[in-house]
């Protein structure tokens, strides 16, 4: 994998592209586990990332499934007025902007939303039932973990 890499015309960061590059020869298995079960804004966190998609094909692949999985059916992709949770975003109905780049253990998907930077994607995560912001980086974001 080289320093540059672009899927659906949005380039993803160098630090991922090098941490994706020493993980390709175990298909992208990493199995990063959390130096502080925190994410960078301090906020409880609870995962790892088990895997991280080091062959652009697969990229893009789970990338475009997005839009498979979440779709908007009455309950996803509806405003909740009831959701509470601060660190909780609005439901993505429209994911030409969100590159899906690895997994955690439970198959949550990481993405990098490149909605509000298209040069310095934020990272956020599925957790079990919304998306949620973790890191406003990719090198915010690894440095949760260890041995990355």
């Amino acid at each position: 994998m080289s320093n540059q890499l672009t899927i659906n015309g949005l380039q993803l960061p160098t630090s991922y592209c090098t941490l994706a590059a020493k993980y390709k020869d175990l298909d992208g298995f990493c199995n990063l586990k959390l130096k502080d079960p925190k994410d960078s804004f301090g906020h409880p966190l609870e995962c790892e990332l088990a895997q991280i998609y080091s062959n652009e094909q697969k990229l893009k692949e789970i990338t475009d499934s997005l839009n498979k999985y979440f779709v908007p059916d009455g309950y996803y992709g509806e405003l909740d007025s009831n959701n509470t949770d601060p660190e909780s975003l609005e439901d993505i109905t429209d994911f030409k902007k969100i590159v899906c780049f690895g997994i955690a253990g439970d198959g949550s998907q990481f993405c990098f939303d490149f909605r509000d930077c298209a040069n310095a994607p934020t990272v956020i995560w599925w957790e079990d039932d919304h998306w949620r912001k973790i890191s406003n980086s990719f090198e915010e974001f690894i440095c949760l973990f260890s041995n990355s």
